[in-house]
């Protein structure tokens, strides 16, 4: 009978799709039930997934891996030893790099790989809350008000002292100061400072400027002090000025500063802008306006809008876009007929770091309140959109963005503040920071104290975040020591997973 197996199994293979299916249905009806637990067992055997990324030209591959998150291209390395040399490969790489922090392997040489492995470290410490190390410091401060005017950037304190007419600069990692004044000591107001620049507008309407490394000054006449945003990066200023005289009449106006080649860009007849970003690329600026179409009661007919404009600055002093589009803000679902618009108080105690929007629903049931935080990431120039309830931030507003998408706050249970992460791309969008303790108590009984929270304030960035009040300041450290420019402290425990 045993011949007879080939030339059936032949004979089998030479039937159509029907014939066949009519052929194996009737054979398993014949099957005992020990021949039964075979076929299961075959059946567990046979894998019917089809490894996709595996048999894709390299090409392909990495078109799809720009669509993975950092932690999930790194997850699927460990499936086979093809994936692992997929996602490990140079242009996988790249694509991850530019996708997080605007460069590629081109720029890193043959360092890319360990670039992209560092930085997915940190970044998964940034994620989850949970730093390296914890120190405190005491910052100099004489006045709360201090402490309001400070500013943050790359282990940098700056702030207003001696009533407003001084800029103190404190270095985290060489623990050095700088101070700065204008020649005539004007009194200053609006500071901020980048990695390369300090600035602040003087009350005579002014800009000072001072290069941190040279501690060269500069100084820009402005043409108004009718000013709805202030931001630096690099050695650039942007200012928004409202109510400008242009050559086509009355209007707002964005002037671009570039301290570094002298060239100023003047962008006329522009909205009323929600912010304006400085691309770490010195020829590019992106400006975001708040569209919508209310009724006569103020309240919006429709979803509104961002609309989202690059310009590219030109060596002649020219302006033009480069790119625009509109994004339709997703606001929540329980709440109809939303009055939104700019918060341009809580803007200014952020320092225009990022875009603030507020969304009321129509009764203004205060539980229903939204802040809508807007980041922009410079490197990348990624924009995201936050959600946040109101009556869950304290107050004043501590917020802070560290990373790309992922923003820092302080949340209030009830009296227990603690620091929670916003990072929408996560499955769940807000949850509390793992690791980073406030230490501060549940109900404040010394009124206007060393406790007040008028006299808080939240910074930092990817190396460094700070919670800085009046009793001192504490400082969380994502990055590894070892790594230059950086502070040797003591670890925390590991409680990375």
């Amino acid at each position: 009978m045993d011949l007879d197996v080939p030339g059936f199994v032949a004979h089998f293979k030479q039937l159509d799709k029907s014939a066949r299916r009519t052929a194996y249905h009737q054979i398993i009806d014949q099957l005992d039930p020990y021949e039964w637990r075979d076929v299961r067992k075959r059946i567990n055997e046979r894998s019917f997934q089809k490894d996709i990324l595996g048999i894709l030209p390299l090409e392909i591959a990495v078109q799809i891996i720009k669509y993975l998150s950092l932690n999930d291209a790194h997850l699927l390395r460990r499936v086979s030893k093809r994936w692992y040399d997929v996602l490990s490969s140079r242009s996988a790489c790249s694509v991850l790099l530019r996708l997080y922090i605007g460069v590629s392997f081109t720029s890193l040489g043959d360092d890319f790989k360990s670039t992209l492995i560092h930085y997915s470290r940190r970044r998964r410490r940034l994620e989850h809350g949970n730093p390296l190390a914890e120190f405190r410091i005491n910052l100099p401060f004489t006045t709360g008000q201090e402490i309001l005017s400070l500013d943050y950037s790359d282990g940098r304190y700056a702030w207003l002292t001696d009533g407003d007419t001084t800029i103190v600069v404190y270095n985290l990692c060489t623990q050095k100061t700088q101070r700065f004044c204008a020649r005539n000591r004007e009194r200053l107001e609006k500071l901020r400072i980048s990695e390369y620049i300090v600035a602040a507008l003087s009350t005579r309407g002014y800009c000072h400027a001072w290069v941190l490394q040279t501690e060269s000054a500069h100084t820009i006449r402005l043409p108004n002090t009718n000013i709805s945003f202030f931001v630096v990066s690099g050695f650039r200023v942007a200012i928004c000025f409202k109510s400008l005289c242009l050559e086509s009449g009355e209007g707002n106006a964005v002037i671009h500063y570039d301290l570094q080649s002298g060239r100023t860009h003047t962008l006329q007849d522009i909205q009323d802008q929600a912010f304006v970003g400085l691309s770490s690329s010195p020829e590019y600026l992106t400006t975001i306006y708040l569209g919508k179409q209310c009724d006569s009661e103020g309240m919006s007919q429709w979803q509104p809008r961002l609309h989202i404009v690059n310009y590219i600055l030109h060596q002649n002093g020219d302006a033009s876009p480069r790119r625009s589009c509109t994004l339709e803000l997703i606001l929540p679902q329980c709440c109809q007929w939303l009055d939104v618009g700019i918060e341009y108080g809580l803007q200014d105690d952020c320092k225009n770091s990022m875009a603030i929007l507020y969304a009321r629903p129509a009764l203004r049931t205060s539980a229903h309140e939204h802040i809508l935080p807007i980041t922009y990431d410079p490197k990348t120039e990624n924009i995201c959109v936050h959600t946040l309830l109101a009556h869950q931030i304290a107050r004043p507003l501590c917020i802070t963005a560290v990373d790309k998408d992922i923003l820092y706050w302080i949340r209030n249970d009830d009296g227990k503040r603690s620091i929670w992460i916003s990072n929408p791309d996560a499955e769940t969008p807000l949850y509390a920071s793992r690791n980073m303790n406030l230490g501060l108590p549940r109900d404040p009984s010394y009124g206007a104290s060393l406790f007040n929270d008028t006299y808080r304030t939240l910074t930092g960035n990817y190396r460094f975040v700070s919670m800085i009040n009046a009793t001192g300041t504490r400082v969380w450290s994502f990055e590894d020591s070892s790594q230059p420019g950086n502070i040797p402290v003591s670890s925390l425990p590991s409680r990375e997973g």
